[in-house]
């Protein structure tokens, strides 16, 4: 059951991945760095976060 839940969760995890990579693909680089205002993060400063997090865990 565990094996199960493990191996959904890794198949769930990739397919979102994707679904990101593909998106950020379609990106240019300034598009990447672009803020909304001062105090909002860009793209990569984001992508950023959301990595060192799943690295934490």
């Amino acid at each position: 059951m565990l094996d199960d839940f493990l191996k959904n969760i890794k198949k769930q995890f990739k397919s979102y991945k994707e679904v990101a990579d593909k998106t950020i693909s379609q990106l240019s680089e300034k598009d990447l760095y672009w803020k909304f205002n001062n105090e909002s993060n860009n793209i990569a400063c984001i992508i950023v976060h959301l990595s060192e997090n799943m690295l934490s865990r």
